[in-house]
């Protein structure tokens, strides 16, 4: 099946990190490619490719191959150079590319939530400015760059999972993209229809939202992270707006090292609470890292958790109690796989209790709610249990974290959820992302679940392409509404991509919204008067290379 699926997609550009891997990117069994931006990998006068950047073998006991460097072909890079080499060692042998200047590999453009180098004890690493280039302790390849993972393989007896790569050249791609025939374009206009207002909220270098909020007064809140201010590489940036997207103020939290934001929520009493991660203080790689503010943004307590290993938190809620629950994932120890890590706090962070589920392999908790009865939703993924290569993992616990059920669902390839929300009944409503069925590469899963976890309906949504959802809510009056990106339709590479489904399900209207470079939007919030607002990155305008961007749409634009 897996071979019909690659064949079907031959002769269309697949921009996707997943479809990349599908459309036999890779023909030897075990190859990584490794793609660095233009801009750090200039060749040297004697190499006119990037033989300076191949990672040196882990130990005399590997063997690496001449670099070889060619043009790139046409049909798996786009065209470009590139430079090889294989690494030996008895029978496991990977073959790593190098490519600066790569207009397919460069689109595959996923900011990856988990900035975690596994397997780091005992690894090797080259550093390029920012990038930096490891072979661990297993011979795992990984690379880095900005602070985005850019490619995430698996050892060199196994199938590669994962191909994250930042886009440099946009340019190159669209001149790539417009000479294929593949797509059809929309225009980009300043009154797109069913936009209100959009805003842009960055400096000269780049800034990005990951959560938004609504508050009270009908004004916003996101969260996420920022490199053009603050004390570190990058810092969390909270930005509060009113309702029309005038800036009231905004907010920098951080250290020398990377801060991040991925969640954002307003509480009770006009502050917020929002949760991300640190490399600025804690005990590990990375530390879950929660803070507490009032109304104005200032930091009423903040609190860390993690050991030796990375930890991240996904989402928090605050719980009935006036406590709040936070989702987020852990390795316990270096190189172990991750775990779900639920954590129970009080008013003032003090941990009540805290819980971690998973199995062998990889597991994660990306989002979390609580539901009409008082109980705890977790939406994630698991490659411990389940049908294919990842699964949609959804479970339910009770007020002290005890499991009352877990699901998974999932076909024969990947299926992630990375958001839900709670529904009326008790039950939930979950979004993520699908290989195992749909029209496309990638495509949009939403299902609805009762209170005991039984499906009462379950949808995909997407084009030939790859689409993906960030935010989904259930609205005022019953239906959902969701944010993400497609490459499937609009007027960039990818762009922001607002859904409106009815009470099951059914696709009521939707729209892209963009330039003719990347948009994503990560979070969706109901306003007032039941219009919607989202929030993500804007590249196509703006001061810096992307920028935080917030938009508000009529009540229903499709309508």
């Amino acid at each position: 099946m897996e071979r019909g699926r690659q064949a079907g997609r031959r002769g269309r550009l697949s921009v996707g990190p997943y479809a990349a891997f599908q459309r036999g990117l890779f023909r030897v069994p075990v190859a990584v490619a490794l793609v660095f931006s233009a801009w750090a990998v200039a060749g040297s006068p004697a190499d006119p490719g990037y033989t300076q950047f191949l990672p040196e073998p882990l130990s005399a006991k590997w063997q690496r191959s001449a670099p070889r460097t060619t043009r790139a072909e046409e049909e798996q890079f786009g065209g470009g150079v590139i430079t090889r080499a294989e690494y030996l060692l008895a029978d496991q042998r990977c073959l790593i590319t190098i490519s600066g200047d790569s207009p397919l590999l460069q689109s595959v453009a996923m900011t990856f939530s988990n900035p975690a180098v596994a397997n780091m004890e005992g690894a090797q690493n080259q550093r390029i400015g920012k990038q930096r280039v490891v072979i661990t302790s297993k011979g795992e390849v990984q690379a880095f760059a900005n602070n985005f993972l850019v490619q995430y393989g698996g050892d060199c007896t196994r199938e590669n999972k994962f191909a994250y790569v930042q886009a440099t050249d946009f340019d190159a791609l669209r001149r790539f993209a417009d000479a294929s025939g593949t797509r059809a374009e929309t225009p980009p206009t300043s009154a797109q229809a069913g936009l209100v207002w959009d805003r842009t909220f960055g400096g000269p270098a780049s800034d990005w939202a990951y959560a938004m909020t609504g508050t009270r007064d009908g004004g916003l809140a996101t969260a996420g992270r920022t490199e053009s201010k603050g004390a570190g590489e990058e810092d969390i940036w909270i930005v509060r707006v009113d309702g029309d997207g005038n800036r009231l103020w905004d907010k920098t939290f951080g250290g020398t090292a990377t801060d991040r934001g991925r969640a954002i929520k307003e509480t009770r009493d006009g502050g917020f609470i929002a949760a991300g991660a640190t490399e600025s203080k804690g005990a590990g790689e990375f530390d879950a890292w929660i803070l507490r503010l009032d109304k104005k943004g200032e930091l009423i307590w903040d609190r860390h958790f993690g050991g030796p290993g990375t930890d991240w938190a996904s989402g928090v809620v605050q719980t009935r109690d006036g406590g709040f629950a936070v989702a987020a994932y852990t390795t316990p120890a270096p190189g172990a796989p991750f775990l779900a890590w639920i954590i129970k706090l009080d008013a003032d962070g003090k941990t009540l209790w805290e819980r971690r589920f998973g199995g062998a392999a990889t597991d994660w908790a990306t989002d979390i709610a609580e539901t009409t009865d008082g109980h705890l939703g977790i939406s994630g993924y698991t490659e411990s249990k389940g049908a294919g290569n990842a699964d949609i993992w959804v479970l339910m616990l009770d007020e002290q974290g005890e499991l009352l059920w877990e699901k998974t669902f999932g076909g024969p390839e990947r299926d992630y959820a990375s958001v839900l929300d709670a529904t009326a009944d008790g039950g939930l409503v979950v979004g993520g992302m699908t290989e195992s069925t749909g029209a496309g590469g990638v495509d949009i899963r939403i299902m609805a679940l009762a209170a005991d976890g039984q499906v009462r309906w379950d949808e995909t949504y997407g084009g030939a392409r790859d689409d993906w959802v960030r935010g989904l809510i259930r609205t005022r009056d019953g239906r959902y509404a969701a944010a993400g990106y497609t490459t499937s339709k609009g007027a960039g590479l990818y762009d922001a991509w607002a859904l409106r489904l009815d009470h099951n399900g059914e696709l009521l209207w939707d729209q892209a919204f963009g330039g003719r470079k990347n948009e994503w939007a990560r979070a969706m919030v109901e306003m007032p008067d039941g219009s919607l607002a989202m929030a993500g990155d804007n590249w196509s305008k703006g001061p810096g290379k992307s920028d935080v961007w917030v938009l508000r749409l009529s009540t229903d634009p499709g309508e």
